[in-house]
């Protein structure tokens, strides 16, 4: 029940899972006892304070951005955070990891898991999404915005935020949004409307990455923001197909990479280049 293990138990996985695409190590089994010590303190966690907390709530984040860039269920049992989600007024940062809950209900949707009671139907979810919002204080809108202006050049929207975890919230909400599209249930599979869903779905989709980023770059005193846009980049990159969006997508994962030395190193750059047909 060492607190300082839990956080250093956090730290570890956070790398392990971030190497897993490019080494020969079987990381779930590496990081299964990693994840179990982190379950273990969850109770305790979410009743104290101190580093014990923030370690808690670090690891459920990092498990959110792990089960969405690697398109997996999320796997931390979400029952312990059943308390936790409530409607009552609280801290900013606490807002925000009742959004993370959200978020991680929302992945189990997209991504089954082997647990049957923690799913919630799709219109669930949305009316869950929905109701955060609408009760989303004023401080966690942006001060400043600005949208995209093509004939200048300028790809991304300008989002400007005067705390971090409200920066993080704007980006989870996008997150949340790419998800909550592309599993919608209602979107037409076969039949003559279907290429018309399809256009509607890619468009929504392509506006929710650029606003991520948008989000990231606006908001460079949290550097953190650029792997989150990193990771919807490297789920979303490969449906845009206009030069000036790719090249602005991509200047983005090659500065993360050169400034920061953030995931995915120069693994994601390739990827994008292939899937955009780019020559050498």
């Amino acid at each position: 029940m060492d607190e300082n293990l839990l956080a250093a138990a956090v730290v570890l996985r956070f790398y392990e899972e971030l190497d897993s695409p490019f080494i020969d190590i079987p990381t779930d089994v590496a990081t299964l006892g990693l994840h179990v010590f982190i379950e273990a303190q969850a109770s305790l966690a979410l009743s104290s304070t101190g580093l014990r907390y923030a370690a808690f709530w670090v690891g459920f984040r990092q498990e959110f951005h792990m089960a969405f860039s690697q398109q997996r269920h999320f796997r931390l049992p979400l029952d312990i955070c059943d308390t936790y989600l409530s409607w009552d007024p609280a801290p900013d940062h606490v807002l925000v990891n009742r959004l993370f809950i959200i978020a991680a209900h929302v992945i189990q949707y997209c991504y089954k898991s082997n647990d049957p009671f923690v799913h919630m139907k799709y219109e669930e979810l949305v009316t869950l999404r929905n109701r955060w919002l609408e009760r989303r204080p004023p401080a966690l809108f942006p001060v400043y915005s600005e949208p995209p202006e093509r004939e200048r050049g300028l790809i991304f929207p300008q989002k400007w935020f005067l705390n971090d975890c409200h920066i993080v919230a704007e980006q989870t909400i996008g997150l949340i949004e790419i998800l909550v599209t592309a599993y919608d249930p209602n979107i037409a599979r076969i039949g003559p409307g279907q290429r018309i869903a399809m256009e509607s779905t890619d468009a929504r989709l392509k506006s929710t990455v650029l606003d991520i980023c948008g989000t990231a770059l606006s908001n460079r005193q949290e550097p953190t923001a650029m792997l989150t846009a990193c990771i919807a980049i490297g789920i979303c990159g490969d449906r845009f197909t206009d030069l000036a969006e790719q090249e602005a997508l991509m200047d983005i994962v090659i500065n993360s990479v050169r400034d920061n030395n953030y995931w995915p190193s120069n693994a994601l750059a390739e990827k994008l280049r292939k899937a955009w047909e780019w020559g050498d």
